[in-house]
């Protein structure tokens, strides 16, 4: 709930929303001092956002480290309808079944963290009125740590591996206030994707589907005019 917390009050920033969704226009503040300040919207925008995650993982790869649920945290920048985004998903967990390397073993006394970080890049298309739909696809890459190496007494070096993601979001937006062009969020995002695990360990599959519910804002940056 902390977390949540957090990503609230980073949010309210004053350049969050949906390109498409703000025509381009002016904006007037009235600051401290009773002066008035008018800005232009402009076509850039922003995004920072959290979610809670569930994996499914192909039926080789969930022999050894089942399904699980996990973090995302995201951050993107928009220009009209496209938009670039970074993807942070950390989770925790221990393996089902042991998996045995050329020089060690990896079992259910470890602590194995999986991270996923994607980079993609997508199309934003409104459909009704506050709600719009996302297709992406991207670059997927995860790397494998044991994070419990001095209770277990042994070391662990595993290369990242190398896949691709792709899927689509649908937003839900809340206008914050009549007078500022800033919206929460409330998104589902699909994926499906190919991870190549099986670079990881031989014996484990290559892909997995991916389902995430999460909030955040977005907005468009403001270009002050001179007067």
């Amino acid at each position: 709930m902390r977390i949540y917390i957090i990503i609230i009050l980073v949010g309210l920033f004053p350049v969050i929303t949906f390109p498409q969704i703000i025509k381009k226009d002016t904006l007037t503040k009235i600051s401290i001092t009773g002066k008035e300040k008018r800005f232009t919207i402009t076509d850039c925008g922003t995004l920072i956002a959290i979610g809670e995650l569930g994996r499914f993982h192909d039926k080789k790869t969930k022999y050894f480290i089942g399904n699980y649920i996990g973090k995302n945290f995201k951050f993107a920048l928009f220009y009209k309808k496209l938009f670039l985004e970074c993807d942070f998903r950390p989770a925790t967990i221990n393996v089902y079944n042991n998996l045995n390397f050329k020089n060690n073993v990896l079992n259910r006394n470890a602590n194995l963290n999986i991270i996923n970080t994607d980079i993609t890049i997508g199309y934003s298309h409104c459909f009704l009125k506050n709600l719009s739909i996302e297709p992406y696809i991207g670059y997927l890459s995860t790397a494998f740590f044991v994070i419990n190496e001095d209770v277990i007494k042994q070391n662990y070096d595993f290369s990242p591996v190398r896949g691709i993601t792709t899927g689509f979001i649908l937003n839900k937006y809340f206008r914050i206030s009549k007078r500022s062009v800033d919206y929460f969020v409330i998104f589902l995002s699909n994926s499906m994707n190919f991870s190549n695990y099986n670079n990881f360990y031989y014996e484990m599959g290559n892909s997995f589907y991916s389902v995430e519910l999460g909030i955040g804002f977005k907005g468009l940056f403001l270009k002050r005019i001179k007067n």
